[in-house]
């Protein structure tokens, strides 16, 4: 086997084999060498979350999206490391959205996060709209009757 001789193939690497601490060590050097390269902040975030520092991985994938604001993987990442880190994720996902207008696993954690962001009933306004938009959406059915239970409907 060959030794990359780039730093983000090497980390890459770490992360194939499922190394992140060593990939941790390495992408936070180059981020010092390399500070306005999205993508090894966004592989640090991945990294990161990898060793359940989502903290630091949430840290990663924001400053990933303010060098890359139009990358979806970055969006995807930086949305669902708020939702996992207790942060506020209503504007990362609705950022989502923008790019992943028809996904509805992009749909539902707008919706979850903006329940867990006490905003219940915008959350179900959101989510009948998008049953009624895709009335086979079996998952988004479910979401309703689970939020309905809780409120006690």
């Amino acid at each position: 086997m060959s030794i990359p001789e780039h730093p983000i193939q090497l980390a890459r690497q770490f992360l194939g084999e499922g190394r992140a601490d060593l990939a941790i060590r390495l992408l936070e050097k180059q981020t010092t060498i390399t500070p306005n390269d999205p993508e090894t902040w966004k592989l640090l975030g991945f990294a990161c979350h990898e060793e359940q520092l989502e903290p630091e991985a949430n840290d990663a994938f924001t400053k990933a999206s303010e060098l890359d604001p139009k990358d979806v993987d970055t969006a995807l990442a930086l949305a669902q490391s708020c939702f996992l880190s207790g942060l506020p994720a209503v504007e990362p996902f609705r950022n989502l959205l923008k790019f992943l207008p028809n996904d509805l696993n992009a749909l539902r954690g707008y919706i979850q996060a903006l329940a867990a962001d006490s905003q219940p009933d915008v959350a179900e306004t959101v989510l009948l709209q998008g049953v009624r938009r895709h009335p086979d959406w079996l998952a988004g059915h479910k979401l309703l009757s689970t939020q309905r239970y809780t409120a006690g409907d």
